[in-house]
Formats: C-alpha cells, structure tokens, sequence
C-alpha cells in the first residue's frame, strides 16, 4: 500500500512537517487534544466494534486509544513518516493495521466497516475530493454502520474547506443519516463532532 508517489505535493508537504517536528500538532501531550479524543470515543455508540477504519492516523494517538474498542482497526495516512511513527507506538496492538493511504484515490469502497473515523483530515480536501469520499467511505460502511467526523472550527491557511462545510456535505448525503452532533469549545480552540450512520437503502425522493 506505500505509494506516496502517486501524490507527490501532498505527501511532500506532510512529510516536510513530519521532518521537522516528531508530533507536530501535539497530539501526544496536549491537554486540548486529549480531552478532544475523550469527547470522540464517548461518541462511539457500542463499547466494542467488530471492525473500525481510522482515517488520518498521523502518529497514532487516537488509534492507539481506539484499538481497545476494536476487534481489527484499519489506521491509514498519507504520510509514511506518520504512518512509521503510529506503527512504533501501536506496535503492541494485534488488532491494528497501519498503512500508507491517500485520501479519496486509496479508499476501500466494499462493505466491511463498523465504523470509520474521519478525525482532523477532510479539511484538507478539494470539494470534488471531498464529495468523492463521502461516496466511498459510505460505500465502505455495512448497513447500519457509523460514520464519526471531527474536524477544527477555525480554519486554516492550509485548509480548502472549513470543519463546519465537510460536516454539512456528509450530513447532506442521501445515504447516510445524522444521529447526533456537538460543538465543543476547550482552551479556546472550537471543534465539531457529528455521528452518522448508514441508511439500510436510500431514501425516497
């Protein structure tokens, strides 16, 4: 699955912050990110999930608190760096699969997730990027599956859409419906979490 060159500039560009900083949003020591991953797995509405596919793994902090809950976890980012990183953290965990994956292009489309965790990730998509993913990871849902989102509220230069327009197009979605949703404001940084599920077949126009 390592086949960064496909995608030359993102890949780059993850790996030019990956260069220089071990965990470059401090997703290991931050009090506001530890809180944030609380907030995402109080989400999670079983205890335990047959099979979870986690999103923009980056060096595996969520992943590495998510696997408990999980008989097998597909954990995937763009970057090797991160994805080499996540696999020293979460080498202990047999559950755990982590690989080298591009957002839309590399998705999984066939039906054998419980759950995917799209934490922190579709920002940094195009809108047709973005409408290209919310087809496939619904695809890649079982009936009945759960999508759960986290994204920032604040936005960013590096951002091509904002947390709250990837939030509303995977709401929009006729194959998938909202179950519940929060806003959440911690140490003066603002996120959004929203919970989706697969429909069992479209809705009727």
């Amino acid at each position: 699955m390592e086949n960064p060159g496909r995608h030359p500039a993102d890949t780059a560009h993850f790996e030019t912050i990956y260069a220089r900083h071990e965990d470059p949003w401090g997703t290991l020591q931050r009090p506001y990110e530890r809180e944030k991953f609380a907030d995402t797995l109080a989400m999670i509405p079983t205890e335990r999930v047959s099979s979870a596919f986690e999103v923009g793994c980056g060096v595996g902090a969520l992943t590495e608190l998510l696997a408990p809950r999980c008989e097998s976890l597909l954990a995937v980012d763009c970057s090797p760096s991160a994805v080499r990183r996540a696999r020293i953290r979460c080498g202990s965990l047999p559950q755990v699969d982590l690989q080298v994956m591009r957002v839309p292009e590399d998705l999984p489309d066939r039906a054998q997730f419980d759950l995917v965790v799209l934490s922190e990730v579709c920002y940094y998509l195009s809108p047709a990027e973005l409408s290209t993913t919310i087809a496939t990871v619904t695809c890649s849902l079982r009936p009945g599956g759960h999508v759960l989102l986290v994204h920032w509220q604040h936005g960013s230069a590096e951002h091509k859409l904002s947390g709250e327009e990837v939030h509303e197009a995977f709401i929009a979605a006729p194959g998938l419906r909202r179950i519940e949703g929060r806003t959440v404001t911690r140490y003066g940084n603002t996120y959004r979490t929203d919970l989706l599920q697969r429909r069992a077949r479209p809705p009727l126009r």
